[in-house]
């Protein structure tokens, strides 16, 4: 009984020690300058999925496993974390010559929040509501499959891949023409007003 207990707790402290570990490395600081914490693990991390959310905000098609494939690669943290050094070091020299307004900034960002919210939401729906139709038409996937044979740049992919890519481009079109679909069957229940003003 006495060895159960001690294995217990001996179990219990090498657990809180590796707890205490991984939360001491996500949490601690991953970026100094001049001995100043710039960023921590977590707000890299954080900054970093954003990052790559950001990027297949366009893509509603790309499959999970590339997307965690993104999230996980060494090769972007590492080119992620270069660009980041550099903004911070062109921050600092744009802040000592005094070359921008706080205010004027703080303005563009309270747009382009706006901005990105209503892409976000927009991107989101895309991906979880309409791509989930999306199917691949045969007469398109063979008309592009026929186009990629031809392509000297896409000569060096292999039969499979080109198959692939043709699914893919035949699943995008279904998936603008389904989406335009949406928008119209959603724009009839509502009254969408333009101003008279508005010269365009």
């Amino acid at each position: 009984m006495r060895k159960r207990t001690k294995f217990i707790l001996l179990l219990v402290t090498v657990l809180n020690v590796a707890l205490f570990s991984i939360t001491a490395y996500a949490s601690g600081w991953l970026l100094k300058i001049n001995n100043k914490t710039v960023i921590t693990m977590s707000e890299f991390n954080e900054e970093y999925n954003a990052s790559v959310e950001l990027q297949i905000m366009n893509l509603p098609l790309m499959p999970e496993n590339d997307i965690k494939e993104m999230m996980n690669s060494k090769e972007l943290k590492k080119n992620f974390l270069k660009q980041l050094i550099n903004e911070h070091i062109v921050i600092r020299e744009a802040k000592k010559r005094k070359i921008f307004d706080d205010e004027a900034i703080e303005r563009k960002l309270d747009i382009l929040r706006k901005i990105f919210k209503r892409k976000l939401i927009w991107s989101e729906y895309i991906r979880k509501v309409i791509s989930k139709k999306a199917t691949a038409n045969q007469a398109v996937m063979n008309d592009v499959y026929n186009k990629l044979l031809k392509d000297e740049r896409t000569k060096h992919l292999s039969a499979i891949k080109k198959r692939d890519l043709a699914k893919l481009q035949a699943r995008r079109q279904d998936l603008k023409v389904k989406l335009a679909q949406k928008v119209d069957e959603l724009k009839s229940n509502q009254r969408v007003k333009i101003s008279d003003d508005f010269d365009y």
